[in-house]
């Protein structure tokens, strides 16, 4: 590292070093999709009798704008089926709950949007030149190759459980409600 500093001293210009895997190790959608499926499917969330609640593949949405059309059709289509059930109209606090869940899955897509949406790509070449300069052992202490990134199992075994225990607080999203808002 000290090398390539005073090699770069003498260099004129600003020189960026950026860890990013969008060219040499993308996460795509349809992985993130797919483990994230996966992860719900082996470890389900609860509904309130604590039975699992099942889960399907996850669809891709282009834009955010799609992704809340998609979320206020699929609201729409449950308050029908809710609506036609023989039992008793939903109480207030029922309502309340569906309102909150719906906000909580919206509140989730804002987080993602701009990761989700992002076109861009960041350039990695001063950083892969450095890599390929420093030795085994600096590339082990550094640990900044992310060619070696296992996406699957960081989405699987680390990022959905800590947006479960940290986001969702390790509950049904309608479990969120205290004194009127979500947490």
């Amino acid at each position: 590292m000290a090398k390539h500093t005073r090699t770069q001293v003498a260099a004129p210009g600003m020189h960026v070093y950026q860890v990013a895997s969008s060219t040499v190790n993308p996460l795509v959608f349809r992985d993130v999709f797919q483990s994230v499926f996966h992860h719900f499917s082996r470890s389900p969330v609860m509904d309130a009798a604590g039975q699992p609640i099942p889960v399907r593949p996850m669809r891709f949405c282009g834009s955010m704008e799609q992704y809340a059309s998609n979320v206020e059709t699929n609201a729409a289509t449950l308050q029908t089926r809710w609506a036609r059930r023989p039992a008793a109209a939903p109480s207030a606090e029922e309502r309340r709950l569906r309102k909150a869940v719906i906000a909580q899955i919206m509140h989730l897509g804002r987080i993602y949007e701009p990761y989700t949406f992002y076109g861009g790509r960041f350039d990695t070449a001063n950083t892969e030149a450095l890599l390929a300069e420093m030795s085994e052992e600096e590339r082990a202490r550094f640990h900044s190759d992310v060619r070696t990134v296992d996406w699957e199992d960081y989405l699987i075994n680390v990022h959905v459980p800590g947006v479960r225990k940290h986001v969702m607080k390790g509950h049904h999203p309608s479990e969120h409600l205290i004194g009127g808002g979500l947490r």
